[in-house]
C-alpha cells in the first residue's frame, strides 16, 4: 500500500471508502455501476470489514457478544440510513478497545 493519502493510494485504507466501493462498484470512469449484480448490502459491507477480517486474523473480534472484548467505534451518523454517497466521507467521532476509549474526536 502507497501512502499517499486515504483517497489516492493504490490500496486506499479508509475502510468507509472501501465499504462504499462494495455497496456501489462504481468505478472513476463512470457514474454507472460495473456489474451491479455483485453489490454488497450495507450489512454484507460492515461484515466485510468488521468480523470477517477478524476471522481472517484469527481473533476473536468483529462481534459484540458476552466474553468478547468490546472493540468498537461511534460514527458520525448512521452507516446503515445515510445516503450511500456519503458512506464513504463518513467520520469516526471515537474509537474503544477494551473497555477504553482510545480515540475521539477533540472539541471544537
Amino acid at each position: 500500500m502507497q501512502k499517499i493519502g486515504g483517497l489516492r493510494s493504490v490500496n486506499p485504507y479508509n475502510p468507509f471508502l472501501g465499504m462504499w466501493i462494495t455497496l456501489t462498484r462504481q468505478p472513476r470512469w463512470t457514474d454507472q455501476s460495473l456489474h451491479p449484480k455483485q453489490r454488497n448490502t450495507r450489512e454484507q459491507s460492515i461484515r466485510l470489514y468488521t468480523i470477517n477480517n477478524a476471522f481472517l486474523t484469527f481473533e476473536e473480534k468483529g462481534s459484540l457478544e458476552p466474553g468478547k472484548l468490546a472493540d468498537f467505534v461511534i460514527l458520525q451518523q448512521d452507516i446503515l440510513e445515510c445516503p450511500v454517497n456519503e458512506d464513504k466521507d463518513i467520520q469516526v467521532k471515537e474509537t474503544w478497545l477494551g473497555r477504553k476509549r482510545v480515540y475521539q474526536v477533540p472539541e471544537k
